[in-house]
């Protein structure tokens, strides 16, 4: 049985709906603009079954098809009129998810599962029309007895293009992942081009900062704190790049 998606996206209590708003605020504090909002409807049991996003005037909406033991097998994306965009087909082996086929006018992408004797994910490959276009590769380290993630992706050139190390707490969440950005046109050790982004959670499993280091290895650090209700969900998040209030998020939380 899947864990419920509460539990993925770390929310307490039986929640019916979350609509969320992103705000990006100007330097002398004020509203300029919202750049995206969000709504997920949840069943009784903790699953979504719907969720509607719109950002910059298109609106998107998702439906999920659930199996008897809650895995999604069916993930429709339709546009404001209900026509539909993008059809996920989700196929399993003993829980274990193996491929989705990904089905839009342009035609069909399949992205594949490859897993060691331990059960834990090694690859993931993505072909469009029967052409491979996207590799991922998975790798798992200890240190001092907190483990580390390393996914290094790779594209149509065959050089890595990014890679994304996450490192674990002693309750095996993470607690910190960096991104890497390389110059996939060179096969051997590329350079990391563009900027590093290191992203740190709190004791509460939650976003608590952001640096990014370009390229001329000048920093911009943002953190963010956060405002809880009742049921100790987060209902106000600001995000204050070097010092500066920059972007706001609010939650309106409806419970059964």
């Amino acid at each position: 049985k899947q864990p419920t998606d509460l539990i993925k996206q770390k929310l307490k209590g039986k929640i019916k709906t979350i609509n969320e708003f992103v705000l990006r605020i100007d330097q002398n504090n004020v509203l300029k603009d919202t750049i995206s909002t969000n709504s997920i409807t949840f069943n009784k049991l903790g699953y979504a079954i719907k969720e509607v996003k719109t950002t910059q005037n298109k609106t998107l909406k998702k439906l999920y098809e659930r199996d008897d033991k809650f895995n999604i097998i069916q993930q429709l994306t339709m546009d404001e009129n209900d026509a539909v965009l993008l059809t996920e087909n989700y196929f399993y082996d003993n829980l274990q998810l193996k491929t989705v086929e990904q089905i839009n006018q342009n035609g069909k992408t399949l992205i594949e599962y490859f897993y060691d004797d331990n059960d834990s994910l090694i690859e993931e490959s993505r072909s469009a029309n029967g052409s491979e276009f996207s590799l991922t590769k998975y790798a798992y380290f200890e240190e001092d007895g907190l483990k580390i993630t390393h996914q290094s992706n790779y594209f149509q050139s065959k050089n890595k293009a990014q890679k994304i190390i996450q490192k674990f707490n002693g309750q095996n969440r993470t607690n910190e992942t960096t991104y890497e950005i390389y110059n996939s046109d060179q096969p051997l050790e590329p350079p990391i081009l563009g900027s590093i982004l290191k992203v740190k959670m709190d004791e509460n499993w939650h976003l608590s900062s952001m640096e990014s280091i370009n390229a001329h290895s000048i920093s911009s650090f943002t953190t963010v704190k956060y405002e809880y209700d009742e049921m100790e969900n987060w209902i106000k998040r600001e995000h204050f790049t070097d010092a500066q209030l920059a972007v706001l998020i609010v939650r309106k939380i409806n419970y059964f």
